[in-house]
């Protein structure tokens, strides 16, 4: 399903039936090769994950999908998606093409309601585009820094472990370790403008139910950047 979009507030709703009560994350795929500007997704009228930039694309191989982060359903029925095209670039439209959406039970994690710790200072920061209004930043200094979360991993299995962060140009590179193993590359949080994204770390199989530890070491900063802060949202582990 398309919509053609020729200005900012312009949109489209969708009725998506939500089986069971519960978390989840929320994913959905548009097309790509097609200009779809930038666009924020409202669930019942609430402004739910960041705003999705999602420019012109060259190769159709790209993915096309897009993670809005965790919704909350307290009921269960038919709920409203609405997508509202937020700018159009530089050409005359933009045009949001609808592939599907998921909704894939999660367990998501607030990075203010963790246990946090840090050699360096952590506090708790308040943004209105942040999951919940609020996150945290480790404010490192120098490559070696590091913060750690504990987080509560409901049952053993596989999860797959997704990040929310604010990106900003005092930001650094950052690794992160679970349980004392490097998980995925070093992520750069710099932006030369406050940007907000969710990051896949990929899967992960914890072998115990219980508390685990998720350490952020600074592993050094992009040329442009300022610093080496390091500001994170939340965690989910989506099974």
């Amino acid at each position: 399903m398309m919509v053609r979009a020729f200005a900012p507030g312009d949109y489209v709703t969708y009725t998506v039936p939500v089986d069971t009560p519960g978390t989840y994350d929320v994913r959905i795929k548009t097309k790509p090769g097609t200009d779809t500007g930038t666009f924020q997704l409202f669930v019942e009228g609430v402004q739910q994950g960041y705003l999705q930039r999602n420019t012109y694309v060259e190769s159709l191989s790209e993915s096309g999908v897009h993670d809005l982060g965790a919704i909350r359903f307290d009921t269960a029925g038919e709920k409203t998606f609405k997508f509202v095209v937020h700018r159009v670039t530089d050409s005359a439209s933009a045009e949001i093409v609808l592939d599907d959406i998921e909704l894939i039970l999660t367990n998501h994690f607030e990075a203010e309601s963790l246990v946090a710790t840090g050699d360096k200072p952590v506090r708790q920061i308040t943004d209105q585009n942040l999951s919940g209004g609020a996150g945290i930043v480790f404010e490192g200094t120098v490559p070696g820094d590091y913060a750690t979360f504990t987080v509560p991993v409901p049952v053993p299995g596989s999860y797959e472990v997704k990040l929310g962060v604010r990106k900003n140009r005092h930001d650094g590179l950052v690794q992160l370790s679970i349980d004392g193993v490097n998980r995925a590359n070093a992520k750069d949080s710099y932006a030369s403008r406050v940007e907000y994204e969710v990051v896949d770390i990929g899967r992960v199989t914890f072998t115990e139910a219980g508390d685990t530890t998720f350490k952020f070491l600074v592993a050094g900063r992009n040329r442009d950047s300022l610093g080496y802060q390091f500001a994170l949202d939340y965690i989910e582990l989506v099974r």
